[in-house]
């Protein structure tokens, strides 16, 4: 399962949009914890804002990851078009891209309850 992700850094009031399968390892990766990380994230503290689950393949992840960066600036712009996605909602542009089926939005603490919810049932 893929994920487009959006992070936040307050100091430097940039946001940053990526794809993962992983968005918390990815996440401390681009703080400097783990080793990786894109460059343009180096040097900041960065917080999850939200993600887009349930992209079924890279490709599809990277084209969505695209077209978010491409079409919205700023954090609201952004945060509002990854959102639209779960609604089958195309930001905005001249070309209209059919929104895959089954997006769900989630914000951090959703998405750490679920996995807190996963686990404890496995045991």
């Amino acid at each position: 399962m893929w994920y487009i992700y959006l992070l936040y850094s307050a100091k430097h009031r940039r946001t940053y949009v990526g794809s993962t399968t992983d968005p918390y390892r990815r996440l401390r990766q681009h703080n400097g914890e783990l080793r990786g990380g894109a460059r343009a994230t180096r040097g900041k503290k960065w917080e999850l804002v939200c993600f887009v689950r349930d992209f079924g393949t890279r490709s599809v992840a990277c084209r969505w990851e695209k077209l978010v960066k491409a079409r919205a600036r700023g954090l609201a712009a952004r945060q509002l078009a990854m959102e639209n996605l779960e609604n089958g909602i195309c930001p905005p542009g001249r070309r209209h891209y059919e929104v895959p089926a089954g997006l769900q939005v989630l914000f951090p603490s959703e998405w750490v309850h679920r996995e807190f919810d996963k686990r404890r049932k496995k045991k």
